[in-house]
Parts: C-alpha cells; sequence; structure tokens
C-alpha cells in the first residue's frame, strides 16, 4: 500500500472540484452527490423580504431534510412563522394541513398552545412581543417530502423577543400521499432579515 502525502491538493482550471473515493469536493463542501450525514443543499441570505420559496430541493437523493432558520422580523405585535410544500414552482395551499405548536415563556409561568387543522399551511412557531427586532431562529425536519407518502415535520425554536424570550417544540402532517419538491416560508405580516439553510440527511 502507498500512501501520498500532501499540503494542498488543488482542483484543476474546469473549477469542477476534486473527487476522492467518488466523493466530489468543491469550494470547501462536499457535494450532494457524494451523501454525508448532513449535506447543505440551499443557502438563503434574506434581506427586508416578506418570504421566500425554494424550488426543486426535494429529490431522490435525500428521504428527510433539515432546515435552520434564523430570522429578525420587523413587524411589531402577533408575528407567526408559516410554510407551504411546493410543486413545479407553486404552492401547495390544499386544506390538508396540519401543525401544532407548545411555547413556553421563559421570564414567567406561561405556556401557550396553537393548533391548525385542515389549514392551508403550517402555522409554525411565532411571537406575541410589542418590539422591533424581534429574533426567531428555529431548526426544523422534513420527513419524506419527496416521497409519495404522508409528510410529516417537527421541530425546535427559540424566539427573542427582547423581554419576553420563549422556547418550545412543534410537529406537523401533510395529511394526503403527496409528493413535493420545494418551500416557501413567510411572515404572516410584515418582512424579515436572516438565514434560511436546508440540508440533505444522509443515509
Amino acid at each position: 500500500m502507498s500512501q501520498l502525502n500532501v499540503d494542498t491538493i488543488g482542483e484543476q482550471t474546469s473549477a469542477s472540484g476534486v473527487t476522492i473515493d467518488g466523493a466530489l469536493i468543491k469550494d470547501s463542501k462536499i457535494a450532494a452527490t457524494a451523501g454525508g450525514g448532513l449535506v447543505l443543499l440551499s443557502s438563503n441570505t434574506v434581506s427586508s423580504s416578506s418570504g421566500t420559496s425554494v424550488d426543486n430541493i426535494f429529490t431522490s437523493a435525500y428521504t428527510n431534510y433539515k432546515v435552520i432558520i434564523n430570522i429578525r422580523g420587523s413587524h411589531t405585535g402577533v408575528q407567526y412563522t408559516y410554510l407551504n410544500l411546493r410543486t413545479g414552482g407553486s404552492d401547495n395551499t390544499s386544506s390538508l394541513y396540519a401543525s401544532g405548536v407548545r411555547t413556553f415563556r421563559i421570564s414567567s409561568d406561561n405556556e401557550f398552545e396553537q393548533r391548525t387543522d385542515a389549514g392551508s399551511q403550517w402555522k409554525l412557531n411565532g411571537w406575541t412581543g410589542s418590539n422591533s427586532d424581534n429574533t426567531i431562529s428555529s431548526e426544523l425536519t422534513i420527513y419524506g417530502p419527496a416521497v409519495a407518502r404522508r409528510t410529516g415535520l417537527s421541530g425546535t425554536f427559540i424566539t427573542d423577543e427582547q423581554t419576553e424570550q420563549q422556547t418550545g417544540y412543534l410537529g406537523a402532517s401533510y395529511e394526503a400521499d403527496t409528493t413535493f419538491d420545494g418551500l416557501t416560508i413567510k411572515p404572516d405580516a410584515g418582512t424579515w432579515t436572516g438565514q434560511i439553510n436546508i440540508y440533505g440527511l444522509g443515509e
């Protein structure tokens, strides 16, 4: 067995990356085709946006996906995060979305529930603070969106309302055997600025 010791391996001028044992490495990232435990598929920096849509992200390459959200909202008062699944570049708004959110306020002994059945979108976590620049951070897992069965979602979150931080968990399902290839994430009012990243979960 031979061994090669080098400090740097550079790609050729074709700029197509470097392949090692079938795994493509390009721009300091492992390509989605290489598998891996957690592969970044879409990085979305949003600024003063009323929503973000990502198409052709759910494919046969992965069964399950992770969505990481860190957003600062401009709207005061009641604010929620919504998610629609997409097919062919259009939001699916069928009345088949079911979701539930359990929220715990950190500064006091208060708990809140939000339930939606037969909705036209998933109603996710939100905030009720009256301050501007509230921040919401979420980690969502979407189960089997590109597979012809019911799509599920679960997640955790924390909202920084400056004076009233809240944390909680949520779960959701799409109540029909349907395949999807994208999603839309949006606030119900105002705009937000931050980052939304989508990852494929290796198998």
